[in-house]
């Protein structure tokens, strides 16, 4: 008498552990969940102009919204992209603001 029987207590510790287990996979940090892919990143507004004779094909789009810390060699990524449909070619792409060219490594926020 007075003492619990060995099946119930079985059954508890399952319990208890389930419990464990699951406040654990609580605390654990989903990656995507905190993953804002710089949307509240400042933004920057660029228009995308081929100089003539350049031979690259038009884009859908001439605007485009950017995060100020995407670099040239990004941007210069995506043009290749969308004009090339590789991105392999993107040395061969030089970027221009106001006549001069950008280094690959400036962010776009200090270029502007």
């Amino acid at each position: 008498k007075g003492m619990p029987c060995p099946k119930d207590l079985e059954a508890e510790n399952e319990k208890n552990e389930k419990m464990k287990k699951e406040e654990e996979q609580e605390q654990i940090p989903d990656p995507n969940a905190s993953a804002d892919y710089h949307r509240f990143d400042e933004e920057v507004n660029l228009v995308l102009e081929a100089k003539d004779g350049s031979g690259l094909k038009d884009l859908k789009r001439k605007f485009i919204r950017i995060s100020c810390l995407a670099t040239i060699t990004h941007l210069k990524k995506f043009i290749a992209l969308k004009c090339f449909n590789s991105m392999d070619k993107y040395k061969d792409i030089d970027l221009t603001c106001d006549g001069e060219l950008i280094p690959k490594d400036h962010t776009l926020k200090f270029v502007y």
